[in-house]
């Protein structure tokens, strides 16, 4: 067997099916690279709205400004607008998730 090993700084774990669509469920550990500079267009991020809880997001840019969006992956929770940038602190980029093989319950 081949050795494994994660290029990842941190993990947070998915507390709700809100990524589903991304390949994430309730449970996954979402492994994530710490970020040394602003995501790419469309990453998957852990970041932090004026100092709130951190949270899983897609980020967007609009255009070649700094003002951007943040979706959740199910399309329940409304998209967030940012034009300051200053307000988010991006924690990582999502580089991996690692499922359970045994199913989660409450």
């Amino acid at each position: 067997m081949k050795e494994f090993t994660l290029n990842a700084d941190f993990g947070m774990t998915a507390s709700d099916d809100g990524f589903t669509p991304y390949g994430i469920h309730t449970g996954d550990m979402i492994m994530f690279k710490a970020a040394e500079d602003f995501p790419t267009n469309g990453s998957l991020v852990a970041v932090s709205i004026d100092d709130g809880p951190v949270t899983l997001k897609r980020i967007n840019f609009h255009g070649a400004s700094m003002t951007c969006y943040l979706e959740g992956g199910s399309g329940k929770v409304p998209t967030i607008f940012i034009d300051d940038p200053n307000r988010l602190k991006i924690f990582g980029v999502a580089v991996s998730v690692i499922h359970s093989l045994v199913p989660v319950t409450e």
